[in-house]
């Protein structure tokens, strides 16, 4: 009894994570998307977005920009994460889970979600 008790223990504390990651693609040198990233940004720091592993924001802009936030800032100046998850517009929001993208969404879409009413009408 002891043995399957410890098997069932240890099964639990092995299994890989379900949670998804959320992703989201942005091009820093568009200054309205840096604002909209700064909403975002300031959701995850009120924890009005949860549910999420882990979040990141990857860059697609030419030059790396100094950023300080919730989530993980990406730069990706070679292409890599655009090249594996191929967003068609940025800014673009990205549900990835185990099995690749299962949502994807226009930033101001996701954000519309979180918002109260009255702040619809952000950059």
């Amino acid at each position: 009894m002891k043995h399957i008790i410890l098997f069932l223990l240890i099964s639990v504390f092995t299994l890989p994570s379900w949670a998804d990651n959320l992703l989201l693609f942005i091009n820093s040198d568009d200054q309205l998307q840096q604002q909209q990233v700064n909403v975002f940004n300031h959701l995850l720091f009120e924890e009005k977005i949860r549910g999420y592993e882990t979040v990141y924001i990857i860059d697609l802009a030419q030059e790396q920009r100094p950023f300080r936030g919730e989530a993980e800032y990406i730069h990706d100046d070679q292409g890599f994460y655009s090249a594996k998850y191929l967003p068609t517009q940025t800014p673009q929001v990205m549900v990835v889970g185990r099995q690749g993208v299962r949502q994807s969404y226009r930033l101001t879409d996701f954000l519309g979600h979180y918002l109260p009413p009255s702040a619809k009408e952000f950059p």
